[in-house]
């Protein structure tokens, strides 16, 4: 308690000058009606519907990454902010997580994982903490035309995005970092998303990530699923009461802390989990500690399995190039709609375990 107390504590600094006896020093916040001789027997045309006009929001005005309806027009030509966010026990609780619209869970070196946040149709606010690229995000997330905040990446990692189209920003680039203090090194990175979006503010606006829609036949009811990567343990459970997945982190709540509620602790949930199959490889390289990376091919197609309203769905994904967004298809090859909402993808290697619970 006392650890988090301190965390909390820290946390206050993003919005605030520091204390003279603080080392570190946080970011400011940034700153017609018809005419009444019309003829009765030419009649006016019944207007077409807009969104909310029937209570159903037109495609056009839904967020491209949740197929939620846009409170406010402007969102729609708002760009894609991806912050890779650290998941070791030590950068927990993370702050920020459960405003992103999608959340894509990677395997990394040592048999643990990191987070990618796509951030499009709100404002996180503080998001953090903030590590490094992988070669896979340059295969994730070219279809989303974001901008990527890092702490830094190997040389090889930039030349891929680079190479990618995908610009990214590290720590004294641009405004809107800070180092909390009260955690330790490396997972004390912290940033503030407005001032990241004005360094966005060139980039395009995303297309529709993927189909949104009611729910198909032919689903299975699932209570749990359980993902075991090498080294780390996510477990969803359907909360029927919420109409929710809840998630798990290594055998305990995923909790993170809720800019949006005064920073109050809150448990990781989403509308759809999609666990995707990837077959993972040596990576050819070490990090800075030695340690082997891992390839991702995420590229490609495989099996998955689309979990939503309690059900599970089986099919199979489709990515063809970097640039190309991911597809969910049912056994037709059809796509495979999920829920308007939020989504983690689980990139679960082909040889990691997977249990749905009925």
């Amino acid at each position: 308690m006392r650890r988090l107390a301190c965390a909390l504590a820290a946390l206050t600094l993003l919005t605030a000058a520091c204390s003279p006896s603080e080392p570190v020093a946080a970011t400011d916040p940034p700153k017609s009606t018809p005419s009444a001789s019309a003829v009765e027997s030419t009649p006016e045309p019944e207007p077409e519907p807009t969104a909310g006009a029937t209570g159903e929001p037109s495609a056009a005005a839904t967020t491209p990454l949740t197929g939620m309806a846009a409170d406010d027009p402007a969102l729609l030509a708002r760009p894609v902010l991806a912050v890779k966010v650290d998941n070791a026990p030590l950068a927990r609780p993370q702050i920020g997580l459960q405003q992103a619209d999608v959340v894509v869970e990677e395997l990394v070196e040592g048999g643990v994982t990191r987070l990618v946040a796509l951030y499009q149709s709100t404002d996180p606010g503080t998001v953090g903490p903030v590590r490094s690229g992988r070669e896979v995000d340059a295969l994730l997330l070219p279809s989303f035309t974001p901008l990527v905040a890092m702490s830094g990446a190997h040389q090889t990692v930039k030349a891929d995005f680079s190479a990618a189209d995908l610009p990214a920003v590290e720590e004294g680039q641009v405004s809107g970092w800070s180092r909390f203090a009260e955690r330790p090194r490396p997972h004390n990175l912290f940033l503030n998303g407005p001032r990241l979006w004005e360094a966005a503010a060139d980039r395009p606006a995303p297309q529709p990530a993927w189909a949104f829609g009611d729910a198909p036949a032919g689903g299975e009811a699932v209570s749990a699923a359980t993902l075991r990567f090498p080294r780390a343990t996510s477990t969803w459970t359907w909360d029927a009461e919420a109409a929710t997945w809840r998630r798990d982190q290594d055998g305990g709540p995923h909790i993170v802390l809720d800019e949006t509620a005064g920073r109050a602790e809150t448990q990781v949930t989403t509308d759809n989990v999609v666990l995707v199959r990837v077959t993972v490889r040596p990576g050819g390289r070490t990090d800075s500690s030695g340690t082997p990376t891992v390839d991702i091919a995420a590229v490609g197609e495989g099996d998955a399995t689309v979990l939503r309203d309690g059900q599970a769905f089986t099919g199979r994904w489709r990515k063809p190039a970097p640039d190309a967004p991911y597809e969910w298809l049912d056994g037709d090859g059809q796509p495979l709609p999920l829920k308007p909402g939020r989504t983690w993808i689980e990139l679960l290697p082909t040889d990691s375990g997977l249990e749905l619970t009925q």
